[in-house]
């Protein structure tokens, strides 16, 4: 016998509907910055890669500025950088770069949406390597591909980037760089670099990259857990 199916039955002949009672969601747990400031001490480093205007949905705001945290955020295109070293002015212990992170120094291709007053705003703060990650956004804009154009810009290897800036040590890496992230994760392994803290999208990696990518996380031992589209790993004590 469906119990179950039986007495959906008998509410809806009553005229009730039956639900299942969630729990609250009315005051979550950021998880990420309750992990970050667990691990925070005195010499505690943030690298930032697509830090955008350093507000819009990011992770990382909050936090280096209610602790105050050493960081280096990198951002390529040129008026999201502008309002990134803005909304960063009154936080002399952060450091803003305005370049792409490519997997040599140059320039690179990066495309974009341009600016439109027809368009939602925060699509015009969606950028990527691949123009192909750019029109996911048709789901929810049919016409992007009409805005979407090409942008020469400079841009760094994350090992030039990191003696630019003489670091040796990062503890927290947050990245967000619309389908490029992996990329990043496998120049970082090339170097004596392994933050405490990782933070990275998984949502535009295919199947194989993503099993490539937890691969290297665990033989590195990292564990870690995907939150949507997102992914965080950390290295146990």
């Amino acid at each position: 016998m469906n119990f179950g199916g039986s007495v959906k039955k008998l509410c809806s002949r009553l005229g009730f509907t039956l639900r299942r009672f969630e729990f609250p969601t009315d005051n979550p747990i950021d998880i990420l910055a309750t992990l970050v400031e667990s691990r925070l001490r005195p010499d505690f480093f943030v690298l930032q890669i697509g830090a955008n205007d350093g507000k819009f949905d990011d992770p990382a705001w909050g936090t280096i500025r209610k602790h105050q945290l050493p960081a280096l955020l990198v951002e390529p295109i040129p008026t999201m950088f502008k309002e990134l070293t803005a909304n960063y002015s009154d936080q002399p212990q952060v450091t803003c770069e305005n370049c792409a992170i490519a997997r040599e120094d140059g320039n690179i291709t990066l495309y974009h949406v341009r600016p439109n007053p027809s368009l939602p705003a925060y699509v015009t703060r969606v950028a990527s390597l691949k123009r192909q990650v750019v029109l996911k956004q048709r789901g929810k804009v049919p016409n992007i591909g009409k805005f979407i154009e090409p942008i020469s810009l400079p841009a760094l290897s994350l090992r030039t980037l990191l003696q630019k800036h003489g670091i040796e040590k990062v503890d927290w890496l947050q990245l967000d760089t619309e389908g490029y992230d992996f990329e990043i994760l496998k120049m970082l392994w090339a170097t004596p670099i392994r933050p405490e803290i990782i933070s990275f999208e998984c949502e535009h990696l295919n199947r194989s990259d993503k099993l490539a990518c937890a691969s290297m996380l665990r033989e590195a031992g990292y564990g870690y857990i995907g939150l949507g589209r997102d992914v965080i790993a950390i290295l146990p004590r």
